[in-house]
């Protein structure tokens, strides 16, 4: 399918659309690849790692990664990085991923309510700078779809989703985050996996207690229907950042007031 330049789908791609709304009235999301260009074959052409929102109805939203993961995704325009892809690969390298530009958090219906969507791809949700520019008034849910499998079975993903989940701390919003090889689940807006009603955890795993495995979740989402601003959402890294610069002024002082003493000794 091809709409304003926009290419999210193709033939083999609507007709899994078409397949999942067979089963439901409901909005889906997914990950995968959005081309834009003239056409497929556009030299200039730009791809994008995209989160794609669908509701069944004709309405369907994309956010454009903006976080690209280096050697990942793209490669710095540096002559011996790409020589280097060169010896290791085989191949020249031929042009990374496009990076988005919105801020603007997408939206889906709710019982008659729009609902604030936070999308994220992949490391994204481990980049706080980044999801705190998608925070508006009222309703929103953090979500984030993600493919931690070039980490196999190792702490890898556990350790993204636990980064992860900082984000709903700071910005006081719930996450909903699917993982193809890693971790699913849905997080309270303080940072928990337990649902605070029915006490049970909300994430997907085996009985041995793998992540790694197919399977579905079914879980409700709590969202805010204040949705407040936060003092992270609302100054970012300030405080961090402040407390840098204080803490390297104590340093450069104590130096030179060691210093000093020392040559008042001396003398």
């Amino acid at each position: 399918e091809q709409e304003n330049g926009s290419m999210v789908g193709g033939p083999k791609v609507e007709s899994v659309f078409e397949y999942i709304h067979s089963l439901g009235d409901f909005t889906f999301v997914l990950g995968m690849s959005e081309v834009r260009g003239e056409t497929a074959v556009d030299p200039e052409v730009d791809v994008y790692n995209s989160l794609i929102m669908d509701d069944g109805n004709g309405g369907r939203q994309s956010y454009q990664k903006n976080h690209l993961v280096i050697l990942g995704e793209f490669i710095p325009d540096l002559p011996f990085l790409h020589d280097l892809y060169l010896q290791t690969t085989g191949v020249e390298f031929g042009k990374g991923l496009s990076r988005g530009t919105t801020f603007e958090p997408l939206e889906v219906d709710i019982g008659g309510q729009p609902v604030g969507v936070i999308p994220s791809v992949c490391f994204e949700d481990t980049v706080p700078r980044l999801t705190r520019k998608f925070v508006r008034h009222g309703p929103q849910v953090l979500v984030n779809v993600t493919n931690d499998g070039w980490f196999q079975e190792s702490e890898g993903s556990l350790q993204h989703f636990r980064n992860a989940l900082f984000r709903s701390i700071e910005l006081r919003r719930p996450t909903v985050r699917c993982a193809n090889r890693g971790v699913t689940g849905v997080v309270t807006l303080a940072g928990s996996l337990v649902d605070p009603y029915s006490k049970k955890m909300r994430h997907l795993v085996n009985e041995s207690g793998s992540y790694f495995h197919r399977g579905y979740l079914l879980a409700t989402v709590y969202i805010p229907s204040e949705g407040e601003i936060t003092l992270y959402a609302a100054f970012g890294d300030w405080f961090a950042v402040s407390g840098l610069i204080a803490g390297f002024l104590w340093v450069v002082a104590s130096f030179f007031s060691k210093k000093s003493k020392i040559e008042k000794r001396e003398g």
